[in-house]
């Protein structure tokens, strides 16, 4: 009677010597981030925007986490026509340096 680890070890050789399976991708391949821009995505509507990186960089918030993020209204409102609501992306950061400040000789 075959043990449990026979069962294991016979799969692990299987899995390892069947070819690969090709990755199957549904979504269109989204063109390059233009240089000087960072690229938003918006979690409501899954829509991709661009901003100028000097925009992004002024809208620098630190999160209730410790994290910081960029913080960009997206250009696109959602809710209904009649109550229509801003929708803002983040996107992580590094935190921001800091001007090293020298003693001031009293």
């Amino acid at each position: 009677m075959p043990t449990r680890g026979d069962k294991r070890s016979r799969r692990r050789a299987a899995s390892a010597t069947a070819a690969p399976s090709p990755a199957i991708s549904t979504e269109p391949e989204k063109p390059p981030v233009p240089d000087g821009h960072v690229r938003f995505r918006c979690m409501t509507t899954k829509n991709d925007f661009d901003v100028p990186f000097a925009d992004a960089e002024a809208s620098r918030v630190q999160l209730k986490n410790g994290r910081y993020a960029y913080r960009m209204k997206c250009p696109w409102n959602g809710g209904s026509e009649e109550e229509p609501k801003e929708l803002y992306a983040y996107k992580f950061c590094s935190k921001p340096k800091e001007a090293t400040e020298e003693p001031v000789a009293a």
